[in-house]
C-alpha cells in the first residue's frame, strides 16, 4: 500500500476508534467502512465493525463483518472471539461452540495453554461432546504435567542446638543372667519396589501390539510407582502417555485426580472428576464411574459438587 494510502486508512480507522469511546456507534460505522474500502485486503476494519454491529443489536450484519476478516486472516483472534459474542447472540450456541473450539487451537499454537483451557471450557459448558471433554482432558494433563515439573523451593529449617544433659551417677548393678530366647525365625523379605520403566516398556509394547487395555494397566502402574518414588512429574508424563494410547481410558483419568489430590491440588482434582464424570455418562461406562466414585468417597466424601458421583459408589 503507498504511504498517503496508508496515512488516509490510518486516520479513518482512528477515527472509528475515537466514535467509539464517544459513544457515536453510527459514525464509527462510516469511519469503519471508510477504513475498509481504502484497505479491502485487512482485517481490522471489518472485525472492528463487527463489534459496533454487534452493540447496536445487529448480529446478523455483524458475524457477515466477522467472515470478511476471517477470511482475510482466518486466525485473527478478535474476528474470532467477536464470531463467538455474535453468534450467541443470534441464539446459534452449537455454533458458537465450534468457534470457540477453533479459538482454542489458535490459542494453544501460540503457547497459550490457559486460555486454551478456559476457552474450551466455555465451549464445553455450550455445548458436552466428546471430543471436547477429551480436548479438554488432554490439555489439563498437559498443563499439570508442566506444573509438576518446576521443582519446589527447599524449605530451610533452623536448626536447634541441643544441650547435652548433666551426667549423672548410677549405682552399678549386677545384671541378671538373660534367659536363652528360642531363635525366631528370620522376616521375609519385602517385595522389590516395582520398575516404573520397565512398567513404561511393557506398555509401549502392549500399545504397539494392539493390547490397549493392558497398555493402559500397565501405564497407570507406572505412574503409581513414580508417584509412590516421588516422581510427580514422571507419574503425570506416565499418564499423559496412556492419554496418547487411549484418551477415553476412565482409569488413566481416575489416576490423575489421584495426583491432583496427591500435589493438594483439590479444585483441579474436583474439576478433573466432574469432567470425567460427565464423559462415562456419555459412554455409559459403570465400571468407571464406580473407580472414580471410590475415589470420591475416599478423599473428597464432603466436596458438595460431587455428592452424585459420591452415592454412585454405593450403586
Amino acid at each position: 500500500m503507498p504511504d498517503p494510502i496508508f496515512e488516509l486508512y490510518k486516520e479513518a480507522l482512528k477515527a472509528g476508534h475515537v466514535a467509539v469511546l464517544r459513544g457515536l456507534l453510527d459514525e464509527a460505522l462510516a469511519h469503519y467502512r471508510e477504513a475498509a474500502e481504502i484497505a479491502p485486503e485487512r482485517p481490522l476494519p471489518h472485525s472492528s465493525l463487527g463489534g459496533v454491529l454487534l452493540r447496536l443489536g445487529r448480529a446478523d450484519e455483524a458475524l457477515a463483518a466477522y467472515s470478511r476478516a476471517l477470511g482475510r486472516t482466518p486466525r485473527d483472534e478478535a474476528a474470532l472471539s467477536g464470531r463467538v459474542e455474535a453468534l450467541l447472540a443470534a441464539g446459534r450456541t452449537t455454533e458458537a461452540a465450534e468457534a470457540l473450539d477453533r479459538l482454542a487451537e489458535v490459542q494453544e499454537s501460540t503457547d497459550r495453554g490457559p486460555e486454551a483451557l478456559e476457552t474450551l471450557r466455555r465451549a464445553l459448558h455450550l455445548g458436552s461432546t466428546k471430543r471436547r471433554l477429551k480436548r479438554v482432558a488432554a490439555l489439563e494433563v498437559a498443563l499439570a504435567g508442566e506444573t509438576a515439573a518446576v521443582p519446589a523451593a527447599p524449605v530451610r529449617v533452623a536448626r536447634r542446638k541441643t544441650v547435652p544433659p548433666a551426667p549423672t551417677r548410677r549405682r552399678r548393678q549386677r545384671a541378671p543372667r538373660a534367659a536363652v530366647a528360642a531363635p525366631t525365625p528370620a522376616a521375609a523379605p519385602a517385595p522389590p519396589a516395582p520398575d516404573p520403566e520397565r512398567l513404561l516398556a511393557a506398555a509401549a509394547d502392549a500399545a504397539a501390539e494392539g493390547r490397549l487395555a493392558e497398555a493402559v494397566e500397565s501405564y497407570v502402574a507406572a505412574a503409581v510407582a513414580h508417584l509412590a518414588a516421588g516422581e510427580p512429574a514422571a507419574a503425570f508424563d506416565a499418564c499423559q502417555r496412556g492419554l496418547e494410547v487411549l484418551p477415553g481410558a476412565p482409569a488413566l483419568h481416575v489416576e490423575l485426580a489421584r495426583l491432583y489430590l496427591a500435589r493438594g491440588w483439590h479444585e483441579r482434582a474436583v474439576e478433573k472428576l466432574l469432567l470425567l464424570d460427565r464423559l462415562l455418562e456419555i459412554d455409559g461406562d459403570r465400571a468407571g464411574r464406580a473407580a472414580a466414585a471410590e475415589l470420591v468417597r475416599r478423599h473428597l466424601a464432603d466436596e458438595p459438587r460431587l455428592a452424585d458421583l459420591a452415592a454412585a459408589a454405593g450403586d
